[in-house]
């Protein structure tokens, strides 16, 4: 099986000579690259994920190793960290590479940050992108996201509340601005967005 969030799944049946069958039509292929410890599930568009196998430990086991486009850019996860407690603890990515070929130079990398050791909700991601002149990592954008706790109005306990997104001045070597987002959630209408006055679009 192979989820991708919560609005599609693809099915297949493992036979007996180790190949994979999609269920229901699918025309998606999943082959196991035994000598990577990869899954490697190619859409019908051209692009493919590659997920780490259940054999190796060096990785988290059937998590998101990259996706590569059928132009060859590439979104590579390059680390993660232990979110939770006891048997809820689960790896949670933290860096993410993004470029134009799978073998390339990366041009911009993500970072992610979480509430706390306990908490899985993402609580900060980072923009940089590399500058090859000083072959580095420069800040670009940040975005904080805050959720509803118990008893507040417009959400229930651990819905997105706000995401806040400043940018970085390298003069002032400090994150700037305070752009805001408010999420408000309503019976049977799904969230709603509204903007904090000031913002810029």
């Amino acid at each position: 099986m192979a989820r991708f969030g919560a609005e599609r799944t693809l099915w297949f049946d493992a036979e007996q000579d180790g190949s994979y069958t999609a269920r229901y039509g699918a025309k998606d292929t999943l082959v196991h690259d035994s000598q990577n410890h990869l899954f490697i599930l190619t859409r019908q568009d051209g692009s493919r994920c590659e997920f780490f196998d259940y054999e190796q430990t060096a990785h988290p086991q059937g998590g998101l190793y990259r996706w590569v486009q059928a132009s060859g850019a590439t979104v590579e996860v390059i680390a993660w960290t232990t979110v939770g407690v006891h048997w809820y603890a689960r790896p949670c990515v933290a860096e993410v590479l993004d470029k134009t070929t799978p073998s390339g130079q990366a041009h911009q990398k993500r970072v992610f940050t979480y509430i706390s050791a306990e908490d899985p909700h993402v609580e900060t991601v980072t923009l940089l992108s590399y500058d090859e002149g000083t072959t580095s990592w420069v800040n670009v954008r940040k975005m904080t996201y805050a959720y509803y706790g118990y008893g507040e109005s417009y959400g229930l306990p651990g819905d997105l509340k706000t995401i806040v997104t400043e940018a970085w001045d390298a003069v002032a070597e400090e994150w700037v601005g305070d752009d805001t987002n408010y999420f408000r959630y309503y019976p049977m209408t799904g969230p709603q967005v509204s903007r904090a006055p000031g913002g810029d679009g």
